[in-house]
């Protein structure tokens, strides 16, 4: 089995287990809560270090695919002198890093949150919030640059640079989160989520599919 293929099914698993840490996660409180909110929510959430686990395979897995989703991207770029290859690959570790990070927070906050003051929780909270949303924003820039690619260079089928082009779109709510809190953040978080997910997951398929 090539790398490529691999990769593809290393997509579908980072989507399994994204599912998978959201379940755990149960009903997040506002990315705005007070520190005792956030308390209570660990407080009666048995399974977050389930969710925390599960959120850190998924970056894992996620970062997997797009090394293998690049390797066409980067053959391009050799014969056009370009650097879409190199932007995704990039983009995915910052991706990838950023849920670790974020994924740390919220550890450190489950196993030790006794320990905090009211400040030092709600900066583990908004931090870990700021980093998923870091994530959202890196993969606006690495699906963009891959979508221009596609439509430029037809090095994937087109519905798949359309469907890029769109997932692209949605995760600008990434940047909602990032610079404000309230509804809208929450609202654009979860079309970012929705849009990456879907385009992981068919992502997937087509490498899986593929010749090489």
């Amino acid at each position: 089995m090539s790398f490529r293929k691999m990769a593809g099914f290393a997509g579908i698993v980072s989507v399994v287990f994204f599912v998978a840490s959201f379940v755990a996660y149960g009903s997040l409180p506002d990315i705005d809560a007070t520190a005792a909110q956030v308390a209570t929510y660990i407080a009666d959430t048995g399974s977050l270090a389930l969710g925390n686990l599960f959120g850190a395979l998924a970056g894992f897995f996620m970062l997997v695919f797009l090394v293998g989703f690049a390797l066409p991207f980067k053959a391009s770029d050799r014969e056009h002198n370009e650097g879409f290859g190199t932007v995704i690959v990039a983009m995915g570790v910052v991706a990838a890093t950023a849920i670790g990070i974020g994924v740390a927070f919220f550890a450190v906050l489950s196993n030790r949150i006794e320990a905090f003051d009211d400040a030092t929780v709600w900066s583990l909270w908004d931090g870990g919030n700021l980093m998923y949303s870091v994530s959202q924003i890196a993969f606006f820039f690495g699906a963009g640059a891959a979508a221009i690619a596609i439509i430029k260079h037809g090095v994937m089928a087109k519905w798949f640079g359309m469907l890029t082009a769109v997932a692209t779109l949605l995760s600008l709510g990434g940047f909602v989160g990032f610079f404000s809190n309230g509804s809208g953040a929450v609202t654009g978080a979860l079309l970012a989520y929705a849009g990456i997910l879907v385009w992981l997951l068919s992502g997937g398929i087509v490498l899986v599919r593929s010749k090489s």
